[in-house]
């Protein structure tokens, strides 16, 4: 039946009242695909007064949709009537009158336990979420919500595992282990619980003592790190010394930390060493981790007994390096304070307010707490009476604190008390207290945030004594003002304010209302009328000292937001530089909407031609020109025939302009709202600005930048917030694409600077041709001190790369891993660290601020399964030569003809032993004969853990003969060739020092050795590390979270160790050499080999074509080879 036959059939079913021939109709118009927009009317009849972007199929179960019309339906809505009137305290058809309005647009929850949001929205999060998008087949997103309260928010296949309480916190932690010594063995507990350590390993002066220690520190550092603490004095350690320790442990850098005391108090001793009077010592796991029982016997020894007197003569104290100044914890009490409104006091009593603040005091860990009726005069006598060592840290009435809160602000304000301090945060439940989530992953507070919309989250804590220092208000109407307050007046003095990325608060937002980070509808109208007056005359009377002349402020489109407005000087002018090359309609249609939307901002274009060969491209700027010269705008024609250098196009061309600010803009833009230049030009308002950028749409609609940020320890550079997203529903949740935002970076694409700035930085770096030159340029904008502020406000189209197509393959693929390489090396903090204005566990290839994923660990661990296992009864003194594993696997069973080719080559230089993960190849008599004549030991497994489990096969079966070998080289069957003799290989080899070399390396995610080629010297192969590394090999879900955890973790760990690393071919170069530089290594640098991958798969799309003609011009014989298995393999 026709999809008009069928609609015309389900208007009779509803006229008639027949419910059941009405949903049959609907599940057939659904099945079909029946547009949502047209069935809408017809629906409507049914459900009047539903708002209409709900009045969908994908949304809606059909008997909801048409209960109010035929109410014998109502017993077939899919929605639990218990779990409704726990929620709403009515039955069915009270609920679809009264209350599903407010659950489909975010203002309610549907069920007891669920957080409130837009059904749309939700239904947006299931289509991306891989384990619930198979629901989708079958239930409408109502529906599906409603099973979400059955499976439970926590559960890791929960589309809305956002609002389930946040575990990331426990990747700050690092565990410490209590080092027993002999003397303290019956207190060890006792002195490991003074300072919260639940671990305790025992330290003596027996071999068998130390070799468990390194075991234990082996085990730690392939965890990610730890810390063994040892204590020399005679009682229990104080307990105040713990936060001051973990304090200094958080800054890094050194694997030995010491604090004691002398006639000053507690300090930190530099540098670590015996010491007769009480002392703690942190030794990292891994500067354990890499020594042998001897030498952890010899360490514990000396600290215990001090170093043997010196028979060395006296060296002169003046000719010895000056010492590091050594620090000085403040010892600091914490007193909480509980901010309440009059209204609080009033509804709850200042006694049960009491007893709450102090029940908080002692889960956090402070010493005292205090009720505050938010008044300026009690807050001073507060301070006062918590004397010049206290802390403040604010809390709403009715937040909760993290266990142990106090501490971990200790442990940064001890060392740096002059602080302000914040953290991040999680909301209660607004109907049950109990519900934790929502984590806001609040970003570093700025000028820029704090007087925008007065962000300073979480748990926020400041030295009592400097609250004199501070202007205070006679009262406030909420804590959010006074922390907007206390946060401005603080920068505005010079002071620093820093952000713990641990959620130590956890917000009851309707008693502490603030402007979230992450919000549902009902969270964005929690201020009353007289508290939003009162933090827009806040912010009208700090302003002031941040803003430019011709600023001022208005209130924004959010609770508690403000919007910065800005009228540029009568002398100011904007230069807008406009590259293009051909593609006249793209550049055209780019400056006729500008000149269209323009507004009263003096103009200036200049369009540069870089090598135009069609004539009406050429012709372009003098077509333009009048039409420019109409509206009073000068339009500049340029002439560039060099090569395609973005930055250099546009450093030639700021040349010619006179502007005050200039306007970088690529000709596939397109404006389609009034003003665009004021609206870029309005952040300027923050005198401290020093580049703009705009919301940037793809012509679908969706998002195509709102700002950028560094993606650190992943393969991409650069992560685009917001990216793909439809304005409206699915970024009203996200503050920071719903108002102005600071960004570390911005895109070139539209980006608007003051000329002054621009030529005071030299201008964009040439150096990126194409790439990263804009991200570069605002990056040593920010390490200024300047803002770099995206607005969503103009309505901005990019059709991006029409004008020059992507960057994806072959030589334009390789210029873009040089140019990433290239920012990678200029800011390495940003990629190992982070970015500081994104929150360190926000999913770094996420553009929709969801949470990094945790860590996973393998599924079960790696067996070695041998099937088959043969040792040459002539192998004469094993162990004394290097010793190669060569790892193997063929679907089939086969062994490439080249793989001997490889084999021959190497048993010049080391035993080998071969490990098969490929059963099929004991089928192979041939084969296997030809193995037994090349190789020391030939092994046959089952196919388990990749060529990590392989590798770990063979050396577990050849640990009795490792122990001895000079050398230790792990390889595999990832290459063709030989196709140069391997002996430049191994002279390279010898001539290392290192004690880990590989052939080549990547930085992608993290630099590391790549795994197919790796020698091991007798330095770390007789450690507890390199054996505790092998022994936990494992069976993985995802190929790429074996390789982030061994090929890239291991030599992570390796380099915390101390352990020395060299590549020998191409180091440093950025993405994967063997396939971007395949034709330099082989023609210019003699390297043997050709991966695989390139030429089977070519992932990057590399120009191979001339592969053959190359590897003929080394090796034909085995270029024959490889050509022939590729033939074969294509078969």
């Amino acid at each position: 039946m026709q999809s008009s036959s069928l609609l015309f059939s389900l208007r009779q079913a509803l006229g008639s009242g027949d419910g059941g021939r009405a949903l049959e109709l609907l599940g057939v118009l659904h099945r079909e695909g029946y547009p949502a927009a047209l069935l809408r009317p017809v629906l409507a009849s049914c459900h009047p007064g539903l708002d209409p972007h709900y009045l969908d199929l994908a949304l809606l179960p059909p008997a909801l949709l048409l209960a109010p019309r035929i109410p014998e339906l109502l017993a077939e809505v899919p929605l639990d009537p218990l779990r409704l009137q726990q929620a709403h305290g009515c039955d069915r058809a009270t609920f679809l009158k009264r209350h599903l309005q407010a659950v489909l647009q975010g203002a309610r929850p549907l069920y007891a336990g669920l957080p409130a949001i837009d059904l749309r929205h939700y239904h947006q999060l299931v289509q991306l979420h891989r384990s619930r998008r198979p629901w989708l087949r079958r239930l409408s997103a109502l529906e599906c919500l409603a099973l979400e309260a059955e499976a439970g928010l926590e559960s890791p296949l929960s589309a809305l595992s956002r609002w389930a309480p946040s575990d990331h916190d426990r990747l700050l932690t690092r565990p410490w282990v209590w080092l027993a010594l002999p003397e303290h063995q019956g207190d060890a507990a006792q002195f490991a619980q003074a300072l919260g350590i639940p671990s305790v390993c025992q330290v003596g002066s027996s071999q068998a003592e130390a070799a468990q220690l390194a075991d234990q520190a082996a085990r730690l550092a392939l965890e990610g790190g730890g810390w063994f603490i040892l204590w020399t004095g005679d009682g229990s350690p104080p307990a105040a010394w713990a936060p001051l320790l973990q304090g200094v442990l958080a800054d890094g850098g050194s694997p030995l930390v010491q604090l004691g005391t002398d006639a000053g108090g507690v300090t930190e001793v530099l540098p670590p060493r015996p010491s007769s009077s009480p002392a703690l010592l942190a030794i990292s796991a891994s500067w354990l981790a890499r020594r042998q029982p001897r030498q952890i016997q010899a360490f514990v020894r000396h600290w215990l007994e001090g170093p043997p007197p010196s028979i060395k003569p006296r060296i002169d104290p003046g000719l010895l390096p000056r010492p590091l100044e050594p620090r000085r914890p403040r010892q600091l009490s914490g007193t909480l304070v509980l901010a309440a409104t009059q209204a609080h006091l009033d509804a709850h009593g200042l006694d049960a307010l009491q007893h709450r603040a102090q029940a908080q005091a002692v889960l956090g860990g402070f010493s005292q707490a205090e009720v505050w009726p938010l008044q300026a005069q009690p807050l001073a006598s507060i301070a006062a009476a918590a004397g010049e060592q206290a802390v403040l840290a604010f809390i709403g009435p009715a937040d909760e604190l993290a266990p142990a809160a106090w501490r971990r602000l200790a442990a940064v304000l001890a060392w740096r008390p002059d602080l302000l301090l914040c953290s991040d945060e999680e909301l209660l439940g607004s109907t049950e207290s109990q519900r934790i989530g929502q984590r806001q992953f609040a970003a570093a507070p700025t000028p820029f945030r704090l007087l925008s919309r007065g962000h300073l989250p979480g748990l926020v804590a400041l030295p009592a004594k400097e609250m004199v220092n501070l202007d205070l208000q006679p009262r406030y109407g909420s804590l959010h003002a006074l922390l907007r307050d206390l946060g401005l007046q603080w920068l505005e003095q010079g002071g620093a304010i820093e952000t713990l990325p641990e959620a130590l608060l956890r917000r009851e937002p309707h008693s502490n209302p603030t402007l979230l980070a992450i919000s549902t509808p009902a969270q964005r109208q929690l201020f009353t009328a007289d508290q939003l007056l009162e933090l827009e005359q806040l912010s009208l009377r700090r302003a002031p000292a941040w803003l430019a002349p011709g600023a001022r402020l208005q209130p924004g489109p959010r609770q508690g937001s403000v919007l910065l407005r800005y009228a540029p000087g009568p002398s100011a002018r904007v230069s807008v530089i406009i590259p293009f090359r051909d593609q006249a309609q793209l550049t055209r249609t780019c400056v006729l909407s500008l000149l269209e939307q323009a507004g009263p901002t003096p103009l200036e274009l200049v369009l540069v031609d870089n090598g135009s060969t069609e004539a009406e491209a050429i012709a372009l700027a003098e077509e333009l020109a009048p039409l420019a010269a109409a509206q009073g705008i000068s339009l500049i024609g340029l002439r560039d025939d060099s090569p395609f250098n973005f930055a250099a196009l546009n450093n030639r061309a700021r040349q010619h302009c006179s502007g005050s600010f200039l306007l970088f803009l690529n000709n596939d833009i397109r404006f389609e709202s009034p003003r665009p230049i004021e609206a870029l030009l309005d952040p300027f308002a923050l005198a401290s600005t020093g580049a703009v950028s705009a919301r940037l749409l793809f012509e679908d609609g969706t998002i195509q930048h709102q700002g950028l940020a560094a993606a650190p320890r992943q393969p991409h550079d650069i992560l685009s917030p917001g990216k793909g997203l439809r304005p409206g529903f699915a970024t009203e949740p996200f503050a920071a694409l719903e108002l102005p935002e600071q960004w570390s970076a911005a895109t070139a694409a539209c980006l608007l600077m003051r000329t002054a700035d621009f030529d005071r930085l030299g201008g964009f770096d040439e150096s990126f041709v194409v790439a990263y030159n804009d991200v570069d340029l605002c990056w040593r904008l920010t390490a200024e001190g300047r803002a770099v502020i995206v607005t969503p406000e103009p309505r901005i189209i990019h059709a991006e790369s029409k004008s020059r197509g992507d960057d994806i393959a072959g030589e334009k693929r390789n210029r873009l891993a040089r140019e990433s390489g290239a920012l990678r090396r200029r800011y390495p903090t940003l990629f190992q660290v982070g970015d500081p204005l994104y929150h360190r566990f926000l999913g770094p290839a996420s553009h929709r601020f969801e949470p990094m994923a945790l860590p996973v660990g393998p599924r079960a661990p790696s067996r070695a399964r041998l099937l088959h296992s043969w040792v040459r009864p002539q192998w004469r003194k094993p162990g004394e030569r290097p010793l190669l594993i060569y790892v193997h696997w063929d679907g089939q069973g086969l062994v490439r003809a080249d793989v001997f080719e490889q084999l021959r080559a190497y048993r010049a230089h080391a035993d080998l032993v071969f490990v098969s993960a490929a059963p099929a190849l004991l089928e192979q008599p041939a084969a296997m004969a030809q193995l037994r004549e090349l190789c020391a030991v030939v092994l046959v497994r089952h196919n388990e853990g990749y060529d990590f489990g392989s590798w770990q096969a063979g050396l577990v079966f050849c640990r009795r003969w490792i122990d001895r070998v000079p050398l230790l080289i792990l390889t595999n069957d990832s290459c063709y060739g030989p196709l140069h003799s391997v002996e430049d290989l191994f002279r390279r080899l010898a001539a290392s020092q290192a004690d880990v070399v590989g052939l080549t390396e990547s930085t992608a995610i993290r630099s590391h050795l790549q795994s197919y080629f790796m020698a091991y010297r007798p330095r770390l192969i007789r450690t507890a590390l390199f054996w505790a590394f092998w022994e936990q090999i494992g069976i993985w879900g995802e190929k790429i979270d074996l390789v982030r955890a061994y090929e890239v973790g291991w030599s992570g760990v390796l380099v915390d160790a101390g352990f020395r690393m060299e590549t020998l071919y191409l180091a440093g170069q950025h993405g994967n050499v063997t396939h971007t530089h395949w034709r330099q290594l082989l023609e210019e640098l003699h390297f043997p080999f050709l991966k695989t991958e390139l030429l089977r798969l070519n992932p990057i799309r590399q120009d191979i074509a001339a592969w053959y003609a190359v590897a003929s011009a080394c090796n034909p014989r085995v270029a024959a080879m490889i050509s022939h298995h590729l033939a074969a393999d294509r078969a």
